[in-house]
């Protein structure tokens, strides 16, 4: 069950708010903690005790890590409990890599090779993983108090409107709300508008889009014209942005209407004009999170003593250390992304420039004429996708190959054809391309310089002219996608499956 299938938006969502609002406060977290797991086994019913488990154990890691007044017990269980869940995420998503990859190796030495069960990681498990070392360390170091309530610390982690693909909360973002909330109207309205935007541009936009991505990848490697593979890298690129930013769009609408206030996931990340900027924009809740529990531990680390030493007689600049933590922590970011090659190749790239951008290249990069800066930024982030999207690295440098006009091959963009309407891709490719145009500043600025303000307070018919308008807007994108939806029989969203 996913938040764009009909069984969500007309029975299951309508009940939870329903019973949210009729159930007395002091039931809705139980409430809300059966929902979720109603959830859960409508999607994922074989790993949902694993899941029950980790909630457990880790809750009373928790416990203990307060119960503690000595700091080396407390460092102690800290790090018992991030590796424990570090190996539990290792052998759900990475076993069958790593045996794989054991396997190549054992092939050249001549040794037998290995074989195992094939396993499947839960729904969620990476989101679930990385949220819950956050909550260990933030309790740890006293960012937050330890949940001490069994039912709440289980809501904020198996929560069903961010279980699939994020954001990754903070604890102390929604200690608050798990204690007491209230629903104002304002709030709901403003949820129910986010889970629409969220609803259409994952339908509306990525689905469409995905007809003409997902056959592209499914040819032969060198299959492409040069001019086709670029269409499908922009497609593929418009693509898993609406549907990752549709699906936080709803899960932040979702937890509005029910009475939580989850941080942004996007910030116009194709409007960037740099590569660390990009990072400051896309995923906003992993990249913070790489910043606060991996890159600034391991730049710590990495300054050893002697390093301090050299660092203060000018013999050693600390931004080597920055850039060697920058490459290293987007090496684990590909990693966390899939157990696959491809995506450990997308994690180094974004990293080795990342790091360059840290030792003197952003510096030049803003002297540069500012259209060139978003081509610069754009091209990186295409050619990058590409990686990400190919199912194998020798499809990856076919794909790249191809992009640089030295592959032959035959199937240009419009061969696609009999996988979507020529015409309905194309103008949902246009429309995809101008919403992430800052088409809003660019209005506000218009309004500005041609001496249009807002209309005056007092201007009541204005308002709500434009309100009535607004709705009217609303309504016609949710009767588009439900419209689509009911031709439509699987649409799964793709940050689920990383």
């Amino acid at each position: 069950m996913t938040f764009s299938s009909p069984l969500f938006i007309f029975v299951f969502l309508p009940a939870v708010i329903a019973g949210h609002n009729i159930i007395p406060a002091k039931f809705q977290n139980m409430f809300l903690l059966l929902s979720s797991i109603v959830f859960y086994l409508f999607t994922d019913i074989p790993h949902l005790l694993p899941i029950i488990v980790l909630i457990a154990i880790n809750y009373q890691c928790g416990l203990m890590l307060s119960s503690s007044q000595n700091p080396g017990k407390q460092r102690l269980y800290l790090a018992i409990a991030v590796v424990c869940n570090i190996l539990v995420l290792i052998y759900f998503k990475y076993s069958m890599f790593i045996v794989d990859n054991v396997n190549v190796v054992a092939g050249w030495l001549g040794l037998s090779a290995i074989t195992i069960q094939k396993i499947s990681a839960p729904l969620g498990l990476s989101f679930i993983i990385f949220q819950i070392i956050a909550y260990l360390n933030d309790s740890y170091n006293e960012i937050t108090e330890p949940q001490r309530n069994l039912t709440r610390f289980a809501l904020f982690v198996l929560f069903f409107s961010k279980i699939t693909a994020g954001p990754i909360i903070r604890h102390n973002e929604v200690s608050d709300s798990l204690v007491s909330r209230a629903v104002t109207l304002d709030d709901f309205v403003y949820g129910l508008k986010r889970f629409i935007i969220g609803l259409s541009k994952k339908v509306l936009i990525a689905d469409v889009l995905a007809k003409t991505v997902n056959p592209a990848f499914s040819l032969p490697q060198d299959e492409l014209t040069a001019g086709a593979t670029w269409l499908v890298i922009l497609s593929y690129s418009l693509q898993i942005y609406y549907d990752f930013s549709g699906y936080s769009d709803m899960a932040i609408g979702i937890g509005r209407m029910l009475g939580f206030t989850f941080q942004e996931n996007f910030d116009n990340p194709y409007r960037a004009r740099s590569l660390t900027d990009f990072w400051r924009r896309w995923h906003i809740s992993l990249s913070t999170w790489l910043r606060d529990y991996l890159f600034i531990p391991l730049s710590y680390t990495l300054t050893t003593e002697m390093v301090r030493k050299k660092i203060a007689a000018g013999s050693f600049k600390i931004k080597y250390i920055t850039a060697i933590s920058i490459l290293i922590v987007f090496t684990v970011c590909g990693l966390w992304h899939g157990a696959a090659w491809t995506f450990v190749a997308w994690g180094v790239l974004h990293g080795l420039i990342l790091a360059l951008e840290s030792l003197g290249l952003s510096k030049a990069i803003k002297a540069w004429w500012r259209p060139l800066q978003h081509i610069y930024t754009l091209g990186i982030i295409m050619v990058t996708w590409a990686l990400f999207r190919s199912p194998s690295l020798d499809y990856a440098i076919s794909c790249l190959k191809s992009m640089v006009f030295l592959s032959s091959g035959k199937t240009t963009f419009n061969a696609l054809s009999p996988y979507a309407a020529p015409r309905e891709v194309a103008i949902t490719l246009g429309l995809a391309i101008i919403f992430v145009l800052p088409v809003h500043d660019i209005i506000c600025t218009f309004k500005i310089r041609s001496g249009n303000p807002e209309p005056a307070a007092g201007m009541s018919w204005t308002s709500g002219l434009a309100g009535g308008i607004s709705c009217a807007g609303y309504l016609t994108l949710l009767f588009l996608s439900l419209a689509y939806l009911s031709s439509m029989t699987y649409n799964p969203f793709l940050y689920g499956k990383f």
